[in-house]
């Protein structure tokens, strides 16, 4: 018996999974409710909605229905309307009352999630069957297209469908309102379309035309039939201007249902509203309106149902109203009733509506598991998640189908969608698993029983036809080479399951991965199907697949490979890498990449405080420096001319460590395979990457990834192991593996690197001590250092480094810079430092045996040398030493002592160290200190006006840096010392007494006395007496004194004297001021009160004082004279005379006195009364006189005073 015969629904019916809310086709409609689906989910959302609509119960009339696509929403919303429509309710009501009764019934089955019980159902269906309910079910996307108006919209369609309703037309608002309803409210509507049907036309279906082309013929027929005014209705009809707001809709709908009964409903059906509305605020608001206000107008009669994509509270984001706005609130309470629709009984609703068998084939199915339960329950070996048959109502229930297929084709659906293989709505949801169920099922009919519908069967009925041109295109390459397979069917369904299984989501490959056994189990045709030979016809074509570049293995974490299916693009990119062929070079540089991760390379090394180059090469290539570096390490993968490593070892190079992998590599050829096949893709990239397209460039990155991946996964590790576990040979011997034990890494190459170079430096080791400096501080400190008495003695003979440097001396045959010195102990067998063969010559030189001299000049501080020995260590020459006389030593020590008074110190018996100390030391060094501090000292006593002493200490530090500084050989300055004694010691002394009245009291009381003497010079002039002459004679000594430390208690004397003097003269001078000022000001009171003039004496006592306040006796001199104060003063009382006498001044006969004049005062100079003039005779005087007089008693009619100044 075939499969076909097993199913309780017609196999070969149409079935279309998308439902139209706007078909309504008598078979659509049987099937729709016939095939309809019930799970808990649906039943509770049915009986929800039809009870709010009954009771009325909240004060909002909106429904919000909610699902993504295909998740049955309209199919929900139309079996609603079947329920509510007189035309089939009865039928629809049934099949919903049988399903709660045979399944859902809580009160039966506890495992059911219904809210309402059975006995609620059939109430329900009761008050439905006695109520008026008028439904009306449309599109909103369908009805309005693109042409939206955001303030009327939804107004606009609804008043169009309820005119639909009530026998209107559906497009012209006005037309229904101005026309056809007051036709109908006279009762002659009937007979209007009568009227028209005369002439030839149906109104119902040419309305639109002819209130378009025809509009006068329309009104007549109007007119003709009822008593129309049609002027004031015509050009409202013709230019449709009634505003279709939602308070007009409203209270249209108010009057159409306030007569109507308390059981009467009119409901909207309004189907994809958020789809519609997508992002548009004003349209969600215009509709939250609607709701708003035909609650409140309508008594809960009319409702408002929408279907939508999105959660409400979703639309309300899309369209930016934030939950903290009073909008979201509202909008939300307008829809009180909501329905969610989950869509997750996928399953459920494709075994009822497509896959339910009929009583034989329950009996058949029933029999034939029981017959084949063990092949059953083991041919099917599943990831986790997926599943199997559970039971034998499980293999009847799905049959011919598995479980499995259904989960994972959603996720095959899923991943195409977003790869845009096919359309979006194809998605993986009820709609998409029916359709291709239902179409695979159909193809398949004629299978006996035992057959299976394999995994890869789905992809025919479905994808073959609907892959859009990305889809086609990834997959048109395999389809292509698999034409050419021997088994050209079954290669072909090898194709479709890889190009399905490999293209899901990334996560759900990690669950269900393309490994060979997964494959073997997803392509089953029969329960009892032999899985070892369909396996190795599995392998053969997909060897097949992987040589023609089609697909590829990838093995991840140690598990099973999993296959990759390569689209068109992938495999032309994989046939590039596989045609390249890698140098030595690529190669190289490869391994440098994975071998520089693992360890570290740096082009120099630190052993014992000495730095060494490195050369680092692999396989004869050097990637870090080059061949004449004193070190070389070698990565070695492939034999050279040596067949095998102990001939290697033979001819290896004394200086070279190689980590030798030729063999274990060899013998690996996974890891050559892959590593090989890395460095192909990097090859590839190099060359091809640049200059790509965009989309071989996403491919590029694909193949970048994925050798990324196998590098992470497989390469890296497997030549970690490598150089963990290789021989490693240090010259011509391998190092003992006891040595590298069990060390890894970088720690292993750091340990293999110190026994290499113990093996080239054997010398290093002498070096290798607490007393060698390890950096250039520590050098220099070891330089600077003092030598101790005895500690280059007999007891204390050369070190090793020392003797070696002293032969090595002894046999070169002309003096040596340092530079070539410390050359050549850097190379084998030695490997010293810098610093440490350095620092051993300059033991030799403070031993004495040899000596420096700086580009010819032997003469070197010590402080130079510490500076400069590494910075220009080739101007640094390495000479005998010259031995200085005990004798002279000795005598330099005590002339030294003598001059500078230090008979208490412990000086060097050393004649360098001496020196050093001496001559050089800058914190010890008397020479340094005078040349360093006494410039301050000479400074600071010229500021003070002290330059006898400051000259004297001048020349001291002069004759110390000029004769004896500047002596750089230490023979001859002893010498000069040991001549110069006497002549030191008296400079020496002179100078301490300097330095004494420098840092006293002293200089400061000569520089007061000075500044005192210079800034009284004109002061001094008022004194008249013989003694104060003197006094100020013997202190304007002080300017030219040249022995201020013994004369400054003379200096000091005569200018107490002195100060005394000038202030009794200062105190005369001031008390002239003031009495000079005083008679002034009292004749000015008296004038200012004679002309009535208010004066205040009082406020030029300031400035009195201020002219008493200076030091200077000139200027006291000058102030006394008051002439140009009281001409100023007069002039300011005559500016305030009054020009009319206050009443106080009014004499008793009442006559008023005159204006008071002010004073007139002439200012004549003596140049104006007398010009110059020979007299020679008496007579002539007399003349002279008289002339003056007639000037003055001129000027003194005109004038009230004369003033001669």
């Amino acid at each position: 018996m075939t499969i076909e015969y097993f199913y309780k629904h017609d196999i070969n019916r149409p079935l279309n999974p998308a439902v139209s809310v706007t078909d309504n086709n008598a078979q659509t409609v049987r099937v729709e409710i016939e095939e309809y689906v019930f799970t808990d989910e649906i039943l509770n959302g049915l009986y929800n909605v039809m009870n709010d609509v009954r009771n009325r119960k909240y004060d909002h009339c909106g429904i919000w229905i909610s699902g993504y696509y295909g998740s049955g929403k309209s199919h929900f919303l139309k079996y609603l309307n079947f329920c509510l429509t007189k035309q089939h309710r009865d039928q629809a009501l049934e099949r919903m009352i049988e399903s709660v009764k045979d399944e859902f019934d809580p009160l039966l089955n506890p495992k059911s999630k219904l809210e309402p019980t059975l006995a609620d159902f059939m109430d329900l269906a009761d008050w439905i069957k006695k109520a008026e309910i008028d439904t009306i079910l449309f599109n909103i996307g369908d009805k309005i297209g693109n042409n939206t108006d955001n303030k009327t919209t939804f107004a606009k369609a609804l008043w169009e469908e309820f005119n639909g309703l009530r026998g209107f037309n559906k497009f012209n608002i006005s037309l229904a309102q101005y026309l056809e309803k007051p036709l109908k409210e006279k009762g002659k509507y009937d007979e209007f379309k009568e009227a028209i049907a005369e002439d030839g036309f149906d109104w119902e279906k040419d309305a639109e035309s002819l209130a378009i082309t025809e509009l006068d013929y329309v009104m007549e027929k109007a007119a003709q039939v009822a008593d129309f005014s049609i002027d004031v209705m015509r050009p409202k009809i013709a230019k449709d201007s009634l505003d279709a707001t939602p308070e007009r809709l409203s209270e249209e709908l108010k009057r159409y249902v306030e007569f109507k009964g308390d059981n009467y409903r009119l409901i909207f059906f309004i189907d994809e509203v958020s789809q519609f509305i997508g992002s548009r605020q004003q349209l969600l608001l215009q509709l939250q309106q609607i709701v708003t206000t035909i609650a409140k107008d309508c008594n809960k009669k009319v409702w408002v149902g929408c279907t939508a994509q999105q959660d409400l509270s979703e639309v309300l984001d899309t369209c930016s109203i934030t939950s903290t706005s009073d909008q979201y609130g509202k909008i939300l309470g307008r829809f009180q009733t909501r329905v969610p629709l989950q869509g997750t009984n996928t399953e459920y609703i494709t075994q009822k509506r497509i896959l339910e068998k009929n009583e034989d084939g329950l009996s058949e199915l029933g029999k034939f598991y029981d017959a084949n339960r063990p092949a059953i329950e083991s041919q099917f070996n599943l990831p986790t998640g997926y599943r199997k048959y559970a039971s034998k109502n499980d293999f009847i229930n799905f049959y011919p189908f598995v479980p499995y297929q259904f989960q994972l084709i959603m996720n095959v659906f899923d991943a195409f969608v977003k790869l845009a293989y096919i359309d979006t709505e194809s998605k993986g949801n009820e709609r998409s698993v029916l359709k291709i169920t239902h179409k695979t099922a159909q193809i398949h009919r004629n299978e006996q029983i035992g057959s299976l519908i394999s995994f890869d069967m789905l992809y025919t009925t479905m994808f073959e036809a609907g892959l859009k041109n990305e889809g086609q295109k990834a997959i048109r390459n395999a389809n292509s080479v698999i034409v050419s397979y021997e088994d050209k069917a079954f290669g072909q369904r090898v194709v479709n399951l890889l190009f399905m299984l490999c293209n899901i989501s990334d996560n759900n490959k990690l669950l269900f991965p393309a490994t060979l056994d997964n494959i073997v189990t997803l392509m089953m045709t029969e329960v009892d199907q032999n899985k070892l030979e369909l396996k190795e016809r599995i392998v053969k074509a997909l060897n097949y697949l992987e040589k023609s570049s089609i697909v590829r293995t990838q093995r991840r974490d140690g598990k099973a490979e999993v296959y990759c299916f390569l689209s068109e693009e992938e495999s032309e990119v994989n046939q590039l890498i596989n045609s390249q062929s890698p140098n030595n070079n690529a190669i190289s540089d490869s391994l440098k990449g994975i071998l520089g991760k693992y360890i570290t390379f740096n082009n120099k090394v630190t052993f014992n405080g000495s730095t060494f180059n490195l050369g680092i090469s692999i396989n004869d290539r050097y990637i870090i420096g080059g061949p004449n570096a004193p070190l070389l390490v070698e990565f070695r993968t492939e034999a050279a001319s040596q067949p095998n490593i102990e001939a290697f070892i033979l001819q290896n190079e004394p200086k070279k460590l190689v980590y030798y992998i030729v063999e274990e590599y060899k013998s690996n050829s996974k890891l050559r395979n892959d590593f090989f096949w890395y460095c192909k893709v990097q090859v590839y990239l190099n060359a091809y990457a640049s200059n790509s397209s965009d989309q071989r460039s996403k491919t590029n990155d694909v193949f970048r990834a994925r050798a990324a991946e196998l590098l992470k996964e497989s390469i890296y590790p497997e030549f970690c192991k490598l150089l963990d576990t290789c021989p490693v040979i240090s010259g011509n011997s391998r190092l003992d593996d006891s040595i590298l034990a069990s060390k890894k890494g970088n720690e292993r190459y750091k340990v293999a690197l110190e026994q290499h170079y113990v093996g080239v430096y054997p010398m290093a080791v002498y070096v290798v001590n607490e007393v060698v400096p390890k950096d250039y501080s520590s050098l220099r400190s070891s330089i600077l250092r003092p030598i101790q008495s005895g500690e280059y003695g007999p007891l204390n003979p050369l070190t090793r480094p020392e003797q070696e440097i002293e032969d090595y001396l002894n046999r070169c045959a002309s003096e040596k810079v340092l530079g070539d010195v410390v050359d050549n102990f850097n190379k084998p067998p030695y490997g010293w430092s810098e610093i440490a063969t350095t620092y051993f010559v300059n033991e030799l030189v403070r031993r004495q045996k040899r000596a420096y001299s700086y580009k010819g000049n032997p003469h070197l501080q010590k402080s130079f040398i510490a500076e400069n020995i590494l910075k220009d260590r080739n101007s640094f020459t390495i000479t005998s030493s010259n031995q200085i006389s005990p004798i002279l030593v000795q005598d330099f020590t005590i002339a030294w002592r003598e001059i500078f008074n230090e008979y208490s110190k412990d000086f060097p018996t050393d004649s360098l160290e001496l020196f050093n100390y001496c001559h050089d030391d800058d914190a010890n060094s008397n020479l340094r200190k005078i040349v360093a501090e006494y410039p301050k000292i000479v400074a600071d006593l010229r500021l003070h006006h002290v330059d006898s002493l400051s000259n004297k200490l001048e020349s001291t530090v002069h004759k110390v840096q000029n004769d004896w500084l500047s002596e750089r050989d230490p023979q001859v300055f002893f010498q000069r010392i040991v001549s110069e004694k006497e002549v030191g010691k008296a400079m020496m002394d002179r100078c301490k007494n300097i330095i004494q009245f420098a840092r006293g009291p002293q200089m400061n009381a000569f520089s007061e006395f000075y500044n005192y003497a210079d800034s009284n010079k004109e002061n001094f002039a008022f004194i008249k007496d013989d003694e104060g002459k003197q006094l100020v004679t013997d202190l304007q000594q002080i300017f030219t004194e040249t022995d201020p430390i013994n004369d400054l208690p003379k200096y000091k004397k005569r200018v107490e004297v002195l100060k005394v003097k000038l202030a009794q003269i200062k105190n005369e001078l001031e008390e002239k001021i003031r009495t000079s000022y005083a008679e002034t000001l009292d004749e000015l009171a008296s004038y200012a009160a004679s002309v009535g003039v208010s004066f205040d004496k009082t406020q030029y006592q300031s400035s009195i004082d201020a002219k008493c306040s200076t030091t200077n006796l000139y200027a006291l001199q000058s102030h006394a004279n008051t002439d140009e104060f009281r001409k100023n003063c007069l002039a300011w009382i005559n500016a305030r005379i009054p020009s009319k006498p206050t009443t106080d001044t009014q004499p008793d006969n009442g006559v008023p006195p005159s204006k008071p004049k002010p004073k007139k005062i002439a200012y004549l100079s003596p140049k104006d009364l007398c010009k110059a003039r020979r007299i020679t005779e008496i007579s002539e005087i007399e003349s002279y006189i008289s002339a003056i007089r007639e000037k003055l008693t001129l000027e003194l009619n005109q004038n009230d005073e004369i003033i001669v100044s």
